[in-house]
């Protein structure tokens, strides 16, 4: 759908219709997109959207995580959000982080939570190795596939 077209309020846009708008505006690497329909305004203020493929960002951001694996070494993999939300490295403020660089993971140990929509997800080390890299601070807003640790692999 060409950017220029217009729409009144009334006929409002199916989800495929706002998914080719949001691809649309990705590859103009818009920093502002605003959709209006019937009962609902959407307004994303970001240039990076992220359906099934990754869509091209700005330069300073990585493009995707296979880019930012690229520069690690044989033994180092990247753990990457699955999710939308906020990272937190404890389950509480009171108590200590599940990692802190230097520690050794086993796969499956939890690694942090992301609140997404008032849910607590854990996220869990797809490796085993040793935490090499914390890459969000706590409390952050992390996007979709955006890398979170980086775990050198032991076993």
């Amino acid at each position: 759908m060409p950017s220029t077209e217009k729409r009144t309020a009334e006929e409002g846009y199916s989800v495929d219709e706002i998914k080719a708008i949001m691809r649309e505006a990705a590859s103009l690497r818009l920093s502002e997109v605003t959709i209006e329909g019937r009962d609902t305004k959407i307004c994303i203020k970001t240039g990076a959207f992220i359906e099934e493929s990754a869509m091209p960002v700005s330069p300073q951001e990585p493009a995707s995580p296979a880019k930012e694996t690229a520069v690690l070494d044989a033994h180092g993999k990247l753990i990457t959000s699955p999710m939308v939300g906020t990272f937190y490295a404890a389950s509480s403020p009171d108590t200590p982080p599940f990692v802190k660089v230097g520690d050794s993971v086993k796969k499956g140990q939890t690694l942090c939570i992301i609140e997404a929509m008032k849910l607590m997800n854990e996220i869990e080390s797809d490796y085993t190795g040793i935490v090499k890299k914390i890459l969000v601070s706590n409390e952050a807003t992390v996007e979709y596939g955006q890398p979170l640790f980086e775990i050198e692999v032991t076993a």
